[in-house]
């Protein structure tokens, strides 16, 4: 006969039997594998874009995975949409929200044209055009009455919009299998305490979720995730002034860039030409620039009125830039008021995070100096360098050389680049003394006509030093006082 066993032991035998029998169902979820990468890039903008092309060349020549015979895992991530089925990427409707919203035209430098040919993005013929400095005949940046604006001589550049150029990154990545995310954000960091990090990614449609990288490459802007995660500290901000992205009709963009040496105050501006489109950047002076001001801080918009004044002072400036022919057809279609305020970090590398920072996420520029796209995507270049050369140092010791080299070259260039812009600061700030001259038109406005005339025929009598002198001279009296 069997032997029975007591009944307080058969309660918690059942339950070990339905644990382990749950353990045995579902294995795959108690050891969930992670992702792992050797490189992470926050922001699909066309830094992002670049450093991970760069990257994909770099680190393909590393001794760990030249030996292993593998190509490097880079991953993407990027928290706007991506570019919907079928959309126009000149159509803004179908782009908000999206990663491709951006319609600004960017100048494209031919050392940056180069690195981008080399990493199998050709702009070509379709995008090539010419920089050209408008002069006066007296070199101020004038231009003759009723005649052309005269140009110096036009140098080489590529004039593509901005979401054009990033498609065409976005192509050429998937191509050589780096994987992109789009509607994914960086939620957290957590250093491993050697090699590795992990990042926890948020997705709009699958939640959270976390991933393992050797390095991460942060270029998602100027409020970084990737720079604040790591505890990255920034300089002091300086607020320079306003300035407005102007998009035109009526003429023809030309594949150019026209430009002033040295604007008037009050009167800055840049045309950027793409195939079709006109682009224009304009500082706007004190009056304008703080009706956005107000508008911002208030959190209203500006008034039909307000955006009405703007464009009628873009437009002619504008105008002056062009020649008569086209200024006459120049027409306003749309504007993008926007402060402009220089902002640096005053470091790049995080070694505790493994974190490097580029373009935006390292410093904020004054767009009219063109450097802004250009310089991110240098700084991507020089990223992907830094993380090849790390990985190819015997030692500790050498790799933190590495490390701080790239961080002095991305300070000196941000640097150099705020020495830029402080010298465009004129084209915001009003000249010495207009504070005096205003209130003296002011008062002169408010005198009546006819009174001027009666004052401009009383002549004051002039007196000589030596009458001064003796009429100072002369006792007080009480009827002089």
């Amino acid at each position: 006969m069997a032997s029975r066993r007591p009944h307080h032991l058969l309660l918690p035998l059942a339950l070990l039997a339905l644990a382990a029998g749950a353990a045995h169902a579902q294995p795959a979820a108690a050891a969930a594998p992670q992702a792992e990468y050797d490189l992470v890039v926050v922001g699909a903008g066309p830094g992002g874009l670049v450093a991970a092309l760069s990257a994909a060349r770099q680190l393909r020549e590393t001794p760990a995975l030249a030996s292993s015979g593998r190509a490097p895992r880079i991953l993407v991530v990027e928290k706007r949409a991506d570019l919907p089925p079928g959309a126009s990427l000149t159509h803004a409707p179908s782009l908000e929200g999206t990663a491709f919203a951006r319609q600004q035209i960017l100048g494209v430098r031919p050392e940056v044209s180069s690195m981008l040919r080399d990493l199998g993005v050709d702009l070509g013929e379709e995008y090539r055009g010419t920089v050209q400095q408008v002069t006066g005949p007296d070199g101020s940046g004038g231009r003759l009455r009723g005649g052309p604006a005269p140009v110096g001589k036009p140098r080489e550049a590529h004039t593509i919009q901005i979401n054009a150029l990033q498609a065409r990154l976005v192509d050429a990545a998937r191509a050589q299998g780096i994987e992109i995310r789009f509607d994914t954000g960086l939620a957290g960091l957590q250093s491993r305490g050697g090699d590795q990090v992990d990042l926890e990614l948020e997705s709009k449609g699958a939640g959270r979720a976390t991933v393992r990288s050797r390095w991460i490459i942060g270029a998602d802007g100027a409020r970084s995730a990737v720079r604040g995660l790591s505890g990255m500290a920034t300089a002091p901000p300086e607020p320079q002034g306003v300035m407005v992205g102007v998009w035109f009709r009526g003429v023809e963009g030309g594949n150019r860039i026209l430009y002033r040496e040295r604007d008037p105050q009050g009167r800055s501006g840049v045309l950027i030409g793409g195939r079709l489109q006109l682009y224009g950047l304009f500082a706007l002076p004190p009056s304008l620039g703080e009706l956005v001001t107000r508008a911002e801080k208030s959190g209203v918009p500006l008034t039909r009125r307000q955006r009405a004044a703007i464009m009628k002072h873009c437009l002619s400036v504008a105008r002056e830039l062009l020649p008569p022919a086209e200024a006459r057809k120049l027409r306003t279609h749309h504007i993008q008021p926007f402060k402009v305020t220089l902002e640096r970090a005053r470091s790049t590398v995080s070694r505790r995070h493994r974190a490097l920072l580029i373009g935006d996420a390292t410093r904020t520029v004054n767009p009219y100096t063109g450097s802004g796209a250009n310089s991110a995507m240098l700084d991507a270049r020089d990223a992907a360098r830094a993380i090849a050369e790390v990985e190819r140092s015997p030692t500790r010791r050498q790799a933190d050389r590495v490390l701080h080299r790239f961080n002095r070259r991305i300070d000196a260039r941000s640097k150099a680049m705020h020495a830029e812009s402080r010298q465009y600061a004129y084209t915001f700030q009003p000249p010495r003394g207009h504070r005096r001259l205003e209130r003296a038109a002011e008062r002169a406005r408010r005198v009546p006509a006819s009174a001027r005339r009666t004052l401009r025929r009383i002549k004051p009598r002039p007196q000589t030093r030596s009458a001064r002198r003796g009429r100072a001279a002369q006792p007080r009296t009480r009827s002089s006082r």
